[in-house]
């Protein structure tokens, strides 16, 4: 009988904590010793009568790599291997946190193509909501920096790593906890709230299991119930609008078109021009709207795009999409947030008139209809995507026809998009029933995701949350102080600091959103904002509020209070336009430069 096992976190790959002891944990028979050598050493525990046991060993200095062997009485064996010794960190938050390299790669495509870096390592957990708190985690893997497991990784955690690699000249390991828009409350335990609050008000109901499987079978199925109505009525799909060639008008768009109200008629049969990046209609609205636009090629440029492969960008839309070249879907995202890169395949393009559509689905809870200004919306060549692609995309993008017959002539196609669309409405809706994600509940990422690795010894946590709760910077002050402390009291293993506590703090400043910078002052702007960090007044940022200024402020002043804390600030790798800002590069290095600070401080 197989009874010897391993915590999950316990794998090879994995990193150690240096010059402290580190807790190894897992399952064998009732009563059976157990022993693990590592780097000549020995070390023995009993597993009790559950048939658990753990053991705290010191793996000594930094290195690697090396073997860990486990034993039984009984003869049974696990060995892992590649196992480094260094800097262990945690790095906890919602989506900046979790934004994975694969959404980068565009951004930071020099990463894709670098040789593997043994010393370089992450390990992310599966998300996992519970109101029970769990001992082991659902899976996982350790994955070392190379271009085949980059794909997968916490962009923010990547570059930590690396940079913090870099700083010290050891081996450095990371372990992601984190979940998209998940608020601070959820990675907490329930202790933390008062007797009378909200949070426990929620709580006490989620800890009904029957409530939660209620919640979840209802929402699916109101979820499933809009989608099926609304799929049902879209003219659009019916009638086959995604090969539809439409004439534009051929009178100028007024202003005042620019901003369209919603047709509200389901049975509308006539095309409107509408400019794209653009808002059509109000929140509320709510339906299935459908975007087309002819453009025309040459044999030229078709053959480039055949060659070289073709990417259809379309910026970033509110809500969902599906895109279709020439009838053919090429791609589509279900919700409003990532940026829309379609690959078209080759052949599917050809000389003449080409159809390009969007069916867009809108949910009426995210605000109107929106494509995202300042975003790219363009058809072109994959070779336009060199390490200055931003600079091509947004600077040298072909509109008349003498542009493109000169890029054609470089070899590249660059085709401007935006301008003039025709959209049509497929049909209206009541406003999409809410969903609810009850891993943002209070409590339950703290139980499913944080205290399975509470026997860890890390030595410090960097933290990148705050879009959620940054409504309220007052109320998250005692929140932030209360997890710092209930994560210090829970991760006893982890090295003592100087000041008698237990994990070091690094807390991400949340960057620019939400105001456009007013060229040429920006860069003035950003070190006026580092210089307001100090002051008591509000932040005016090129004559508009940025709508997180209060909450930064809040963070900067408990980043003073609280012992051991260290503000990595990146406000201008933020996108004024844009929640999941791409430069993760920046923010992990700033977070790391603030974890070295903390390490040189103990």
């Amino acid at each position: 009988m197989n009874n010897l096992s391993l915590h999950k976190l316990y794998q090879s790959g994995m990193v150690l904590q240096r010059n402290c002891d580190n807790c190894i944990l897992g399952k064998a028979g009732a009563g059976e010793g157990v022993k693990v050598s590592f780097r000549g050493a020995e070390y023995s525990a009993k597993a009790n009568e559950n048939g658990d046991w753990e053991l705290l060993f010191n793996p000594g200095n930094a290195g690697g790599p090396d073997v860990l062997v486990v034993t039984t009485d009984s003869g049974e064996k696990i060995t892992l291997t590649d196992i480094y010794t260094g800097e262990l960190w945690l790095c906890s938050g919602q989506s900046n946190m979790q934004l994975q390299m694969n959404r980068l790669r565009f951004s930071f495509p020099e990463e894709f193509k670098l040789k593997e870096n043994p010393r370089v390592r992450v390990f992310t957990v599966p998300v996992r909501g519970s109101f029970v708190q769990q001992d082991d985690l659902d899976g996982g893997k350790w994955l070392s920096a190379c271009p085949e497991n980059l794909w997968d990784m916490s962009g923010s955690s990547y570059f930590f790593a690396k940079k913090l690699h870099a700083l010290t000249g050891v081996p450095v390991g990371v372990v992601n906890a984190s979940q998209g828009g998940s608020p601070i409350s959820a990675w907490m335990s329930e202790e933390c709230f008062p007797a009378d609050s909200e949070y426990r008000k929620i709580l006490e109901k989620c800890k009904d299991s029957s409530f939660v499987e209620k919640i979840k079978a209802e929402t699916a199925e109101k979820l499933q119930r809009w989608y099926e109505d609304v799929d049902s009525r879209d003219k659009g799909t019916a009638e086959n609008w995604a090969a539809l060639s439409v004439s534009p008008r051929t009178a100028e768009i007024d202003d005042d078109a620019k901003v369209p109200a919603c047709d509200k008629t389901s049975d509308s049969s006539e095309w409107k021009p509408f400019n794209i990046p653009g808002r059509l209609g109000k929140c509320g609205d709510a339906g299935v709207f459908w975007f087309n636009k002819d453009i025309e090629l040459t044999e030229e440029e078709v053959a480039i795009l055949n060659r070289e492969k073709a990417w259809l960008w379309l910026g970033r839309i509110t809500d969902a999409d599906v895109a279709f070249v020439n009838g053919q879907k090429v791609g589509g995202v279900p919700y409003m947030y990532p940026p829309r890169r379609y690959e078209v395949p080759a052949g599917l393009l050809h000389a003449g008139k080409n159809t390009i559509s969007v069916r867009v689905t809108l949910c009426g809870g995210s605000g109107p209809l929106l494509f995202e200004e300042e975003k790219p919306y363009m058809l072109f060549s994959a070779n336009v995507l060199t390490e200055s692609w931003r600079k091509t995309l947004f600077s040298s993008v072909c509109g008349s026809m003498t542009e493109r017959k000169a890029a054609c002539a470089e070899g590249f196609v660059c085709i401007d998009l935006s301008g003039e669309w025709m959209y049509r409405v497929g049909c209206t809706a009541e406003r999409r029933p809410g969903e609810v994600f009850l891993e943002w509940a209070p409590t339950a990422l703290y139980n499913g995701m944080l205290a399975p690795l509470f026997k860890t010894a890390f030595r410090g946590a960097v933290w990148y949350q705050g879009e959620s709760n940054a409504g309220n910077p007052d109320e998250y002050k005692w929140l932030l102080t209360s997890m710092v402390e209930l994560w210090r009291s829970k991760f006893t293993n982890s090295p003592a600091l100087k000041d008698g506590n237990k994990l070091a703090f690094v807390v991400a400043e949340l960057p620019l959103c939400g105001i456009r910078p007013a060229a040429p002052d920006y860069e003035a702007d950003v070190e006026r904002c580092h210089k307001w960090l100090e002051t008591a007044d509000d932040y005016v940022f090129s004559g508009r509020e940025d709508c997180w200024s209060s909450f930064r402020r809040m963070q900067a002043e408990m980043a003073r209070k609280i012992p051991n804390v260290e503000l990595a600030s990146f406000y201008g790798a933020g996108e004024w336009n844009d929640l999941h800002p791409e430069d993760k590069k920046t923010a992990g290095f700033k977070m790391a430069e603030a974890a070295y600070k903390l390490l040189e401080n103990n």
